[in-house]
């Protein structure tokens, strides 16, 4: 059986009107590599928001942010083992770097 992720395109992807989505907000999702992850740091991007993503796969992570550059979201890869505080604790001062979250996903 042939199992393939499902390619993203902006046409399907739903785009919501809502004042809050600006490039000034920012989305921090985590997993973002592959699956469910991919498809909501996307969707995010796509969306307007400033969109920081964390995975411990940095070609999957790269290769998500270039597709949401794309689709004309604004995405920052960060790799991370969310597993290892010692891997999380210098991350989160890049992450402090822009305006506080206004929305956290884990996938």
């Amino acid at each position: 059986m042939d199992i393939r992720e499902p390619e993203i395109r902006h046409e399907e992807m739903l785009i919501l009107q809502d004042e809050h989505f600006t490039p000034e907000n920012v989305c921090i999702g985590s997993g973002s590599g592959t699956g469910i992850g991919r498809a909501t740091a996307i969707a995010a991007a796509a969306n307007k928001l400033m969109t920081v993503s964390l995975d411990i796969n940095e070609q999957e992570g790269k290769k998500t942010q270039k597709m949401a550059r794309e689709m004309g979201g604004q995405m920052i890869f960060i790799k991370a083992d969310l597993l290892q505080d010692k891997d999380i604790e210098p991350k989160i001062l890049i992450i402090n770097r822009f305006k506080p979250p206004a929305l956290l996903v884990r996938t």
